[in-house]
């Protein structure tokens, strides 16, 4: 996750990164004080990554639940 940490340096508002699987990234981001939102269409790992301490959901990222422009910057 290091590489993903150099890249989001000058990010200083919310971050989504779709389609976390298990979190390992989107824990980094988080542990590291970044906004991150981890988005994935398996319940599975979704459960996997828990207990988290970043936001998680459940959608298709085909069909995502958030308007344009509500993150600075996206990761997949």
């Amino acid at each position: 996750a290091g590489w993903y940490l150099d890249q989001l340096r000058d990010v200083r508002g919310s971050i989504l990164e779709l389609g976390c699987v298990s979190g390992r990234i989107t824990r980094r981001l988080a542990a590291a004080g970044l906004g991150v939102i981890g988005i994935d269409r398996s319940a599975g790992m979704l459960a996997a990554s828990a207990p988290r301490t970043w936001p998680a959901l459940r959608a298709d990222i085909a069909a995502l639940p958030f308007v344009d422009g509500s993150f600075d910057a996206v990761l997949l």
